[in-house]
């Protein structure tokens, strides 16, 4: 329910209770499995995944005081934050179904008070995405790698083949469950 933060003090060790305590936050929700932290360079912004809302935490420079918007971000109530990775000019939140439908990709800017668009992930959830040269490529729990293709994610196909594990093609099987 916390998050503890190396180094605030400046003296190379742990300051714990720093969201609680220092930050003066309420808690972070305890049902939820994942707590992500992906520092954003473009809008020099931290997001916090927790549960199904994003806090963020900016600091203009080093010599002002950290900036906490608790639930900067509300997505809806039936997603659940796993993952977050930023490319140049956007945040995607990877998020799997509190119900076991299908999960979304986030797409936000950082800016705007509500998400970009939310887009199909083609299974109940994302296991992990990186920033491949700008291009968001996601693994979901099928086991099938996506990418982003400007309007929204596809398979990803090379050379006439699609890109997955070896799972993606055993009925009723996945790389993992929402909560692995």
């Amino acid at each position: 329910t916390d998050i503890f933060v190396l180094n605030d003090s400046g003296n190379n060790a742990w300051t714990g209770a720093w969201w609680i305590t220092k930050q003066a936050q309420a808690g972070l929700n305890p049902n939820a499995i994942f707590h992500p932290i992906e520092y954003f360079p473009f809008r020099k912004i931290s997001l916090v995944g927790d549960g199904n809302l994003i806090h963020t935490i900016s600091r203009q420079s080093d010599t002002q005081n950290d900036t906490v918007t608790y639930a900067r971000l509300t997505l809806p109530s039936n997603l659940i934050v796993r993952h977050i990775f930023t490319t140049n000019n956007r945040a995607w939140i990877l998020c799997y179904h509190r119900f076991g439908e299908e999960g979304s990709i986030i797409e936000w800017d950082g800016f705007t008070q509500s998400y970009n668009q939310i887009h199909s992930i083609f299974s109940n959830g994302a296991l992990c995405g990186v920033n491949w040269k700008e291009i968001p490529i996601i693994v979901n729990s099928k086991g099938l790698v996506l990418e982003y293709r400007g309007q929204g994610f596809s398979p990803m196909v090379r050379q006439g083949q699609k890109i997955a594990f070896s799972v993606a093609e055993e009925m009723g099987n996945a790389l993992s469950d929402s909560t692995d």
